[in-house]
């Protein structure tokens, strides 16, 4: 029961901008609909348990900057994972209704996942982890390229090494032979062109538009009043709580306790 209250994951509230008290500590916050966090399969479940398993959707994830896919367990080495329903990351190509496994002897195909050291020099392999980590501690476990369309090539095998070339770059990672990772590319390489700074994409975010000082009145703001269009009327620009801004160092110096001898 556990285990699948694990697998369903949990509903993430926001507060708007407000803290324990109801009151406004972020301005411009609001109308941020509550997101629902969904662990992926390799976070629970470790690599030594062999899974078979079939997608029934893919769609895109709250806290993720690619999709994932609604995953079902055909088959497993651990009986009482079989019929459970899970999440994991979506990989380029990926298509409803087809089978993929997980595994230290899973075969060499687009989708799949399993060590380094089986898969063949020069595949394409994304979400990279240490199988050694534990797996429900998600905080200390080590992982490589997890993002929207990242991947990585499998350059050498050596004798206890594996080098992963990184995609775009020179880098090369010198991983042991204890880490796994998924074949393919991570899904939705298109991000780069989608527009993230338009007025409806910050609502959803929970971003209010934010209004000058100059436009509002006295009572909400210093700036505020005045006839026709005015500068604020003061020397210096101020915040709505009437410090000033720009330039102004508003660090606090922590003196040092004197000692003194009785």
């Amino acid at each position: 029961m556990l285990l699948l209250r694990k697998l369903e994951g949990f509903k993430k509230k926001s507060w708007g901008g407000r803290n324990a008290f109801g009151r406004t500590t972020v301005k411009n916050r609001s109308g941020k609909k509550d997101n629902y966090y969904r662990p992926l399969l390799t976070e629970i479940v470790p690599i030594f348990i062999r899974l078979e398993l079939e997608i029934l959707s893919i769609f895109k994830d709250d806290f993720r900057s690619n999709f994932i896919m609604e995953v079902l367990i055909k088959d497993s080495s651990l009986h009482s994972l079989k019929g459970l329903k899970g999440y994991t990351l979506a990989f380029e190509g990926a298509i409803k209704g087809q089978k993929i496994v997980f595994g230290p002897k899973a075969p060499i195909k687009t989708g799949n996942r399993t060590f380094l050291s089986n898969i063949v020099v020069g595949s394409e392999v994304f979400q990279i982890e240490d199988s050694l980590t534990k797996c429900n501690s998600i905080k200390s476990k080590i992982s490589f390229l997890k993002s929207a369309g990242s991947y990585g090539t499998l350059f050498s095998l050596e004798k206890d090494k594996v080098l992963v070339r990184l995609f775009k770059k020179r880098k090369m990672l010198h991983l042991p032979k204890s880490f796994i990772g998924t074949i393919g590319k991570a899904s939705n390489a298109g991000l780069k062109f989608f527009n993230e700074e338009t007025a409806g994409y910050n609502r959803k975010r929970g971003i209010r538009p934010s209004v000058r000082g100059v436009a509002k009145n006295p009572v909400d703001h210093p700036h505020g009043g005045g006839e026709g269009k005015t500068s604020g009327g003061r020397k210096a620009a101020v915040t709505p709580w009437g410090r000033l801004t720009r330039g102004k160092k508003t660090r606090k110096t922590h003196k040092c306790e004197k000692i003194t001898k009785i």
